[in-house]
């Protein structure tokens, strides 16, 4: 699949659609619990709601050994608004290529991608995904694991403790360290306009920036230890600039509210942990931590 392919099947929403990006948390106490798409239905049958499920959610949800249910009960049946974004690693190549301006997340039904009569299906998507896979884990065990090695290339600017005032200055430098290794020719012609700018510029590629402040936040002033499974809250978060409303598990909730306070990347969303999230739609019998 290339990304031919995938705009003319991916479109924008309506600005006066709200949505609701569920992590793949989410998905999962949903279908662990007995009867819960009747109310989950009944919230998101409101025309100017959606669902957001990511490619990853639905990739790992559709595994025989992850749902109760057959996928096509748990996913086609439903009659609520759900809708897929763009693959992860897509974001960010339309963030460049429409850089400086800001650009605008695009989205697909999911019974679209059921839907046989469509140029992209499922099973479409879960191939582009396998094909990807290996380079996704790769990236996180030759550059995600090994976050201490930015400590020693950005040192805290003041003092021997990194501090809030470093978020800003951190996001800048590993941007471009990004852009320097996955967008080459992109940073070359860009480099002045960058360079004569400020870095708030470099917000414009809002997943990319947003990436960086969480790996600052987590790792740098939580104190955390990257692990291979924390990457995908590192590609989940990417979509987060993009969604009225973000619903995730206690930990990435946390420190996006974190970020949310220092940085207005994310002035225009509302981050919601996954089990208040279930209460606001009446569902008992969570599970999350």
């Amino acid at each position: 699949m290339d990304n031919k392919l995938l705009s003319s099947n991916f479109s924008c929403l309506n600005d006066d659609i709200k949505v609701y990006y569920l992590d793949t948390c989410v998905w999962s106490e949903i279908a662990s619990i007995d009867k819960s798409f009747n109310k989950f239905n009944a919230f998101f049958e409101n025309e100017n709601l959606v669902a957001c499920l990511s490619t990853f959610a639905l990739s790992e949800l559709s595994k025989p050994t992850n749902l109760k249910n057959e996928r096509s009960i748990f996913f086609e049946e439903t009659k609520a608004n759900i809708s897929v974004p763009l693959p992860y690693d897509f974001v960010i190549e339309s963030e460049v290529k429409n850089f400086p301006n800001d650009w605008k997340m695009q989205w697909i039904p999911l019974a679209k991608l059921f839907s046989s009569s469509s140029q992209i299906t499922f099973d479409s998507v879960q191939g582009l995904l396998e094909e990807k896979r290996s380079k996704f884990l790769q990236f996180a065990n030759n550059r995600f694991l090994k976050l201490d090695e930015y400590k020693t290339n950005f040192p805290p600017l003041h003092g021997d403790d990194y501090t809030i005032e470093d978020s800003s200055a951190f996001a800048w430098a590993v941007s471009l360290d990004f852009l320097s290794r996955e967008f080459p020719f992109f940073l070359k012609s860009q480099i002045g306009f960058i360079r004569n700018n400020s870095r708030e510029i470099l917000k414009s590629l809002k997943s990319l920036w947003l990436r960086c402040e969480l790996i600052f936040f987590k790792y740098y002033l939580h104190g955390q230890d990257p692990k291979i499974s924390d990457f995908i809250d590192y590609a989940h978060a990417c979509y987060a600039p993009y969604c009225n409303v973000f619903v995730t598990e206690k930990n990435l909730s946390n420190v996006l509210k974190h970020i949310k306070r220092h940085d207005d990347i994310l002035s225009n969303t509302t981050i919601i942990h996954v089990s208040d999230f279930l209460k606001q739609i009446n569902l008992k019998g969570m599970r999350t931590k």
